[in-house]
């Protein structure tokens, strides 16, 4: 009985050892990469894997946030109906003062960056108008975003400006979040899809000594630093 527990363990450690000396090998490289014709001693204090995350895990955190993002949006934005729609669709008729600059909006004659960007806002508009109320709702959030924020700059209100350009962003990270959640729920649960290190190591050049703590993300697939937080010792 001893034994069959002992060989799945001794597996393990196997794995984890060889894992940890793969982890190193490119840590070392990418530090002494930033040390080139410069002569220093580097050594290392101590390799660990703190955090193995798996796709199921993920998948779920990042559904579970951008529900809840979504839910606090859906408060904020609790007046929006048709109407609303509609009236902000002829907010820049008022701020141009003609009723036909949207004929000349969607003419080849109107070809500025921001005629291109409020053919794209209109467009979007007239489509939530058309299926109200079964629009997809962060689309919503976001063209009336547009609107809030183009009323703001009309009148130079930059609390308010950058009020709604802080939310457009949120919900940009929303959206990405939710492409990436879906695309996790797709895989394996168990695969795991990063590792994050924490590695201690000392640089001596010459006389002076530092001992650097950071985290290093790997991607599984190809063992490869994905990103860099410093740990403070």
């Amino acid at each position: 009985m001893k034994k069959r527990l002992i060989l799945p363990l001794f597996a393990i450690a196997l794995l984890s050892c060889n894992l940890n000396s793969e982890f190193e090998a490119e840590i070392k490289t990418s530090i002494l990469d930033k040390y080139k014709g410069i002569d220093v001693e580097y050594d290392v204090i101590s390799t660990n894997v703190i955090e193995t995350l798996k796709a199921g895990e993920q998948s779920q955190s990042l559904h579970k946030f951008c529900d809840s993002m979504t839910m606090v949006l859906t408060d904020l934005f609790s007046d929006v109906n048709k109407e609303k729609l509609i009236e902000y669709r002829a907010q820049e008729l008022k701020f141009k003062g003609r009723d036909d600059y949207y004929d000349f909006l969607f003419s080849t004659d109107c070809d500025s960056p921001f005629c291109e960007e409020l053919r794209n806002v209109i467009t979007t508009t007239d489509d939530l108008i058309a299926h109200y109320p079964d629009v997809e709702k962060l689309t919503l959030y976001k063209n009336v975003c547009w609107y809030r924020g183009r009323y703001a700059r009309y009148y130079d209100l930059k609390k308010e400006y950058n009020l709604y350009e802080n939310m457009a962003s949120t919900i940009d990270l929303i959206q990405r979040n939710e492409v990436i959640a879906d695309s996790l729920s797709k895989l394996d649960p168990a695969k795991i899809i990063k590792y994050t290190v924490r590695h201690t190591f000392a640089i001596r050049i010459g006389e002076k000594s530092q001992t650097t703590c950071n985290d290093y993300s790997f991607d599984p697939d190809n063992m490869s630093i994905i990103d860099v937080k410093p740990v403070v010792l």
